[in-house]
């Protein structure tokens, strides 16, 4: 039903205590997923997942044409290698906002692994946002509505409202980690601090919670 249904924008599953909302279910889920456009948030917190579910949420955060915030907050079980399921999925992902993933256990692995992959989503989306504003530059249907009107040329103000706004291409601006690094000291902590600092000397301020 979810696959058909392009007016659902949120879904909240989280705190399904009688664990009837498993990997399974999630993965099922996901299977909907990659047919649905419509969901921007998703939140499954808190519900004893595992590293099983995170293959799946990977690929929808791939495919998936609008999905804009996913909380998998306190799912302790998920790992690093869940965290390296997301990861891939994260770094092709170029209208992802808010990612939660506080209460996990990513570890050094997990760490290494979503550094890399923060990295890469701000590469790949600036290169498609770069890419959509210079085919917008050149559309012909954009430069008759410049023929026809009193403007010398849409402003690149416009442009970036229609790129970032109705093609909704965006970077990653908000992630949270509490608890998931008990000690700032823990392997992967610090990888994690040099590709943040790494992203603001590019001019992406990403707002992390620790």
């Amino acid at each position: 039903a979810l696959a058909v249904n392009w007016t659902i924008t949120e879904l909240n599953l989280s705190h399904q205590n009688n664990g009837a909302f498993d990997d399974d279910a999630v993965n099922v889920l996901c299977q909907g997923l990659k047919q649905n456009g419509s969901l921007f948030t998703l939140r499954i917190g808190h519900n004893g997942l595992t590293s099983d579910c995170c293959r799946g949420l990977g690929e929808v955060l791939k495919m998936h044409p609008n999905l804009g915030k996913l909380e998998v907050f306190y799912n302790k079980e998920i790992g690093g290698k869940g965290f390296e399921y997301l990861a891939e999925g994260l770094q092709f992902s170029p209208r992802l906002q808010l990612l939660v993933l506080s209460d996990t256990s990513p570890g050094k692995d997990g760490g290494t692994a979503l550094k890399n992959a923060l990295w890469k989503q701000f590469v790949n989306t600036k290169k498609m946002i770069k890419e959509t504003t210079e085919a917008l530059n050149r559309c012909e249907a954009i430069s008759q509505c410049v023929q026809e009107s009193d403007v010398e040329a849409f402003s690149p103000d416009l442009i970036n409202v229609i790129v970032t706004e109705f093609v909704g291409y965006t970077l990653l601006k908000q992630l949270d980690l509490k608890n998931c690094f008990p000690q700032l000291l823990e392997p992967g902590v610090r990888e994690l601090a040099d590709v943040i600092q790494r992203l603001r000397n590019q001019g992406h301020e990403l707002a992390v919670t620790w």
